[in-house]
């Protein structure tokens, strides 16, 4: 199954239920204000495809095997246990404004730390001399 990009465009609730992602779309009453961006967003809201718009108030499973990252233009609501889920499933989440600025992003951690890389990079730390070399190889990187 190829994946795709998760795109939510509206304040939704996302939760895992069992091995799937869902989404379900905020019911906003009309006391509630709504401003001109956010309802030219809410027009355009679109998931995996353009068949898949959510209606307010329903929900939307979406198997987690189809999904390669999660982007988040709206308000989202979700708990700790669902970063976790998407960690063990390496799904990156990124969340943006209204207005497209981004927030911040989550990156799942990776599963195959070697140890032993780790032991030598602690090494090469208290070297004062490897210090300096690993420093002077950044610099020439980044030149």
């Amino acid at each position: 199954m190829p994946k795709n990009n998760l795109y939510l465009f509206s304040d939704t609730v996302i939760k895992r239920k069992d091995h799937t992602i869902v989404c379900e779309k905020i019911i906003k009453s009309d006391e509630d204000e709504i401003d001109f961006e956010e309802r030219q967003f809410q027009q355009e809201e679109f998931y995996l495809d353009p068949e898949s718009i959510i209606p307010s108030g329903d929900k939307k499973y979406i198997p987690v095997e189809s999904i390669e990252s999660l982007f988040s233009f709206g308000s989202v609501r979700f708990n700790s246990r669902f970063l976790y889920f998407l960690s063990q499933n390496r799904i990156p989440l990124h969340v943006f404004n209204y207005n497209g600025s981004y927030a911040g992003s989550f990156f799942p951690a990776e599963r195959n730390i070697s140890g032993s890389v780790l032991i030598m990079q602690c090494l090469n730390q208290m070297n004062k001399n490897a210090r300096v070399f690993v420093a002077k190889e950044i610099i020439k990187g980044s030149a």
